[in-house]
């Protein structure tokens, strides 16, 4: 048995019915935010299929964030008989919400926006 022959078994064992190919350009797709028309939303863990990214925030903002969720949270659970999901629903929302405003201000309003958060995080 060569080595061609290992690799087509293995293929045929591992990969179900898609052929490497398919599947690396789904990857490919994946990686880059194109779902082929599915909805990322959806994902069954989205801890190993959405993206990580790190953000640093200075400490005031990061107990705001945390008190934010639980207050939200809470009041979801009391409306909806269930927890908000941080990872899958609150840190999504956070975000698409934040780029929703800064896409609606000028840069003027956005200068003003830091000068306010930098004497708000003074002020601890």
């Amino acid at each position: 048995m060569n080595d061609d022959d290992v690799q087509d078994r293995l293929r045929q064992r591992f990969d179900g019915d898609e052929d490497n190919s398919s599947k690396k350009a789904k990857n490919e797709k994946a990686s880059k935010g194109e779902m082929n028309g599915e909805n990322e939303m959806f994902a069954k863990n989205v801890k190993k299929e959405w993206r990580a990214t790190s953000i640093y925030l200075p400490e005031f903002l990061d107990r705001s964030l945390t008190t934010s969720y639980k207050h939200l949270d809470l009041d979801f659970e009391e409306e909806y008989g269930h927890s908000l999901q941080k990872t899958r629903h609150y840190y999504p929302l956070v975000v698409a919400l934040g780029i929703e405003r800064l896409e609606s201000m000028d840069p003027e309003e956005v200068q003003e926006r830091i000068e306010a958060l930098e004497r708000e995080g003074g002020n601890e």
